[in-house]
This record gives structure tokens, sequence and C-alpha cells, in this order.
């Protein structure tokens, strides 16, 4: 009697392991986890994703920093395409300070000149003449992709003809015009451009053709 007493909480416990064994040998193998995504390649960005990370920058430099110019550049890595590029570089000044300063924007690394996200150049002398002239942040509402748009929208049997032309975009306010201006330029280089088209950068219309 004593004796079954004493087996009975062992056979009880080596029950409960086999259930448990056989329990585990029944239960599904678990899934493997998927391998990482590899990294999306880096792509080019519309002007208004990169002023904002360089106006940022701008106005940890001086708080009443104010935009200049901000032009495109491309890179053969990651080709420009429709007003989006991969490096865009805007010029702020600082009335008070006199003073200016240019940030580049990359969406990649290239070379030893340009470094991925955002770099300040060194503040130089302001002294404001020029025709170039600074304006306030809420005028610069059309995107380059926009201002693309428009300008191709304008020179359709151009493209027809040199569909393979460099495209450079600057943004600037000068007395000409009251708003600041998109320039769209098809050409190896801005001075050497085949067709500029001129879009308002506050309202999108079609100002001019050169």
């Amino acid at each position: 009697m004593n004796n079954h007493r004493f087996h009975a909480p062992i056979l009880t416990a080596l029950a409960g392991i086999l259930f448990g064994l056989l329990a585990v040998s029944c239960a599904p193998a678990p899934e493997p986890e998927p391998d990482p995504e590899p990294p999306k390649p880096p792509s080019p960005v519309a002007a208004h994703t990169a002023f904002h990370r360089l106006y940022v920058q701008a106005r940890h430099w001086s708080a009443d920093s104010l935009p200049l110019r901000l032009s495109s550049f491309d890179l053969k890595e990651v080709p420009g395409k429709a007003g989006r590029y991969a490096v865009w570089q805007a010029t702020f000044v600082s009335p008070q300070k006199r003073k200016s300063v240019t940030y580049t924007y990359s969406v990649v690394k290239s070379g030893t000149s340009i470094r991925k996200g955002v770099r300040a150049g060194i503040p130089e002398a302001w002294s404001g003449r020029g025709q170039a002239r600074p304006f306030i942040i809420q005028l610069f509402k059309i995107d380059s992709t926009k201002a693309y748009d428009k300008a191709a929208e304008k020179s359709a049997a151009f493209l027809k003809k040199n569909p393979d032309l460099p495209i450079h975009f600057l943004l600037e306010s000068t007395p000409r015009y009251t708003h600041p201006v998109w320039r769209v330029i098809w050409g190896e280089t801005r001075g050497s451009a085949k067709r500029t088209v001129f879009v308002d950068a506050a309202t999108g219309l079609h100002l001019n053709t050169l």
C-alpha cells in the first residue's frame, strides 16, 4: 500500500514528461524567417524634398536665413528625370550677418566632393548686389516636377527634335519678375542653353521662352 503511494507521484511526473515530449514532436516546425530585402537603390528627388532639408540647416546657421538660389546637379550614378535630381544646391543669405552660405544635398556619395545628405559650405560676404535677390519660402510653391511639366508642355516640338539634351533647373528671384522663377534649361551647360523656359514658382504660370 505504501509502495503504491510512493510510486504514484513518480508515474504521474513521467506521464507528464512523455505527454510534453509527444506534444513537442507533433507541433509544426517553425517557418523559416524570410531573407531581408536588399536595400533600394538611391532615387533622385524633387526640389521641395531637398530644399526643406537644406533650409533646416540654413536656419541653424542663422535664424533670418532667406533663399537666394536653388539649382540642380546631375550624377551619372543617379540620373535625373522630369525635375528630379540626385543633387540640389541652395544658397542662403543672412541680411543681419551680411553673409551667404551654400548648402548641398545629395541622395548618394559620389567621389570626394559629394557626400550623402546635407553639406554646408563656408560662409562668405554678401553685399546684396547683383540680379538675384532673396525671397520668402512661402512664394516657393511650385515644385521642380510641376515646373518641368509646364516647360515640357511648352516645348513639345523642341523635345521631339532634341529628346536627349541634358536639363538643368535654376530657381531665382530677379527684378524682372514679381515672384521667384524657375528656369528650365535644355543644353549641355547653362551657358550654352538651346532652350530656356521660365515658370513662375509661385503660380506655375509660363512666363517666357528663350
